[in-house]
């Protein structure tokens, strides 16, 4: 957790982009990540788990602010994220 901002194009499912950026933020600093047209609506209460916040989403980019402590057990192995993904969307 030591950068400012971290840019990912979305490179997995939602929440396996996020669980995987997240450990690489400070603490109040910035993830962007790219979006399809068809907009997210992203659930808070589940971001802060793993200490985000969605800011905004604008012109395709999502916006997260690292607020919080992240678990140490983040990210989860690649197998764990896949059988039992984050649910970080509302559906």
């Amino acid at each position: 957790g030591q950068f400012d901002a971290v840019v990912c194009r979305g490179f997995g499912a939602p929440a396996i982009t996020i669980e995987c950026s997240a450990g690489y933020l400070s603490v109040g600093g910035c993830l962007l990540i790219s979006e399809p047209p068809n907009r997210r609506r992203w659930d808070n209460a589940v971001l802060r788990t793993i200490g985000l916040v969605h800011q905004s989403t604008d012109d395709g980019v999502a916006q997260f602010e690292r607020v919080g402590e992240i678990p140490a057990a983040t990210p989860r192995s690649a197998k764990r994220m896949q059988r039992d993904p984050l649910r970080v969307e509302h559906t």
